[in-house]
């Protein structure tokens, strides 16, 4: 994806003496979109599942907290 030729002047571009693109018009938008697209994409799944990994461990630790003993309470049955 790149534009033709070399150094036109592409969309929304002030053309400062630069000649207009033949083809590849919206190339920067593109290369930006294809570059940082699946990044992004992949940023906003990591998250998500770590927030869902996140979620279930407080889940489970909600539940199994009942079952801890507190160090308060174990420190006097073994001072008796």
């Amino acid at each position: 994806i790149s534009p033709a030729p070399i150094n036109c002047a592409a969309a929304g571009e002030i053309p400062d003496g630069r000649p207009p693109c033949e083809r590849g018009y919206y190339a920067p938008v593109l290369q930006w979109a294809i570059f940082y697209g699946p990044i992004w994409a992949l940023i906003i799944i990591v998250t998500a599942i770590m927030a869902s990994v996140y979620a279930s461990v407080r889940k489970l630790e909600k539940k199994n907290e009942r079952y801890t003993v507190s160090q308060s309470s174990s420190k006097s049955k073994a001072d008796s």
